[in-house]
C-alpha cells in the first residue's frame, strides 16, 4: 500500500494526526499503523458485510457461510421483528428483553419513497456508531460519533472541531462511501450533539477503489418529520449493538451475541423530554456520584414537552454502536437521533427533532 494510501486510511479510521503524519520510512510506524487500521477498518468492514451475508468481492471468495435467513437483519425487519420496549423494573432501572413481532412496523414494502430501514448506515470504524440518509447525499447522526483520537487530549471545557472529518459509512445494501463532515452543532455537556455528513465517493469493493458518488445509482433516503412526537407516541430505532452484550455478560460465562447484530430493530415509546433542571442533575451525575435524594430525584423526574425540554426519553433498547441511530415514529418519519443513556436508571436519551432541523438547516444553507 502506498504511503498516501496509509495516510487516508488512517484519517478514516480516525487515529489523528500522529499516524496520518507520521515517519513512514520507520518500518516499525508503518507495521503499527497497519495493525491499528485493519483493527479499526477493516475488521468493522468485514464483520458487517458478514452480518449481511454478503459475498467478498474483492476476493472471489465467501467470508464464511451466508447468513441464515433467521439472523438476517433485512429478513428481521421486513418480518417486522424487533427487540420489545424497555420497561421498568421494582428498582427503578429500564431493561429489555427478547423480540416480538409488531405488525405496526412499516416493513420493507410499505413506503415506495419514504426508506427507513434501508437508509439507515453504520460507520465503518471499531465501535463507532450509526446514521441515517436523508437524501441529497446528506447523512444526520451524533457529533460524537464523528470521534478522533486526538479528542482524547482535548480540553473538556471545549468541543472538538469534527468539521471536515471524513468517515466511510455503509447502507444494509452492503454499498460504502467515504462521507465527510460539513456541519457539527454540539455542547460541551451533549445538550446538543448533531452532525450531517456528506456523501463523496462510493467504494467500488471488487475493484477496491473509489468511484465518483455523482454515478452512483440513487441511495434510500428517510423523511424527517415535521412535529415532535408527545408523550406516549409509538417510536422503533434501527442501530448498530455490534456483536457482544456486555450488560449481561456474567462472571465465567460465555459473551451474548445480539441478533441480529447490525441493523438491529427495537420499539419503544416517547417518554417525554427532560427539563432544564433535570438534565443540570443528570450531568452531575457524570461529575460525581449522586447522593440518594439526587437519585430519586432524578429517576422521578416530570418531564415536559419538547419545547421546553432538552433530551428526548425513549424506551428503545439501544446498546454502544446506537449513537445516531434515528428514532422513527409510526409513520417511518425521523423524529429524533439516540444519543446517551442514563447509567443510574438505564433510560435511553435522544437528540431531539428540533436539533435535527436546525443542523439540516445550517447544511442546506452553507
Amino acid at each position: 500500500v502506498a504511503r498516501v494510501a496509509r495516510r487516508k486510511l488512517a484519517e478514516l479510521a480516525g487515529l489523528g494526526s500522529d499516524w496520518t503524519c507520521c515517519d513512514q520510512s520507520i518500518s516499525a510506524n508503518v507495521r503499527d499503523m497497519a495493525s491499528q487500521i485493519v483493527d479499526e477498518l477493516y475488521i468493522p468492514f468485514h464483520f458487517f458485510r458478514e452480518s449481511l451475508g454478503l459475498t467478498q468481492e474483492a476476493t472471489g471468495e465467501r467470508s464464511g457461510d451466508r447468513k441464515s435467513i433467521d439472523e438476517n437483519p433485512r429478513d428481521f425487519f421486513n418480518r417486522r421483528i424487533a427487540t420489545r420496549a424497555m420497561i421498568k423494573s421494582k428498582s427503578g432501572f429500564w431493561s429489555a428483553s427478547g423480540s416480538n413481532k409488531f405488525e405496526w412496523l412499516p416493513g420493507l414494502d410499505c413506503h415506495d419513497s419514504v426508506a427507513t430501514f434501508d437508509a439507515v448506515v453504520h460507520f465503518v470504524q471499531e465501535g463507532v456508531g450509526t446514521g441515517v440518509h436523508v437524501g441529497n447525499g446528506l447523512v444526520v447522526t451524533c457529533a460524537h460519533v464523528i470521534d478522533s483520537r486526538e479528542d482524547d487530549g482535548d480540553d473538556t471545557s471545549d468541543v472538538p472541531d469534527r468539521v471536515g472529518r471524513k468517515k466511510l459509512c455503509m447502507f444494509p445494501s452492503g454499498r460504502t462511501f467515504v462521507s465527510r463532515c460539513i456541519i457539527s452543532n454540539e455542547t460541551v455537556d451533549g445538550d446538543v450533539d448533531v452532525a450531517v455528513m456528506r456523501i463523496e465517493a462510493e467504494i467500488d469493493v471488487s475493484a477496491s477503489s473509489f468511484v465518483s458518488s455523482s454515478s452512483s445509482s440513487p441511495l434510500p433516503a428517510a423523511v424527517v418529520a415535521g412535529t415532535a412526537p408527545k408523550k406516549g407516541a409509538k417510536l422503533f430505532c434501527v442501530g448498530n449493538p455490534s456483536s457482544i452484550d456486555l450488560e449481561n455478560v456474567q462472571v465465567g460465562s460465555s459473551n451474548t451475541e445480539f441478533i441480529p447484530s447490525t441493523w438491529h430493530a427495537s420499539v419503544g415509546i416517547c417518554e417525554g423530554y427532560m427539563s432544564k433542571s433535570t438534565q443540570d442533575l443528570f450531568h452531575t451525575q457524570c461529575r460525581r456520584a449522586l447522593t440518594g435524594t439526587e437519585l430519586r430525584k432524578l429517576t422521578n423526574a416530570e418531564t415536559v414537552d419538547a419545547t421546553a425540554g432538552g433530551y428526548m426519553l425513549h424506551t428503545c433498547w439501544t446498546y454502544w454502536g446506537h449513537s445516531g441511530a434515528p428514532l422513527f415514529d409510526d409513520c417511518g418519519l425521523i423524529v429524533g437521533l439516540h444519543c446517551a443513556w442514563n447509567d443510574s436508571t438505564g433510560m435511553r436519551h435522544a437528540q431531539k427533532l428540533q436539533n435535527i432541523l436546525d443542523a439540516l438547516g445550517a447544511a442546506t444553507s452553507a
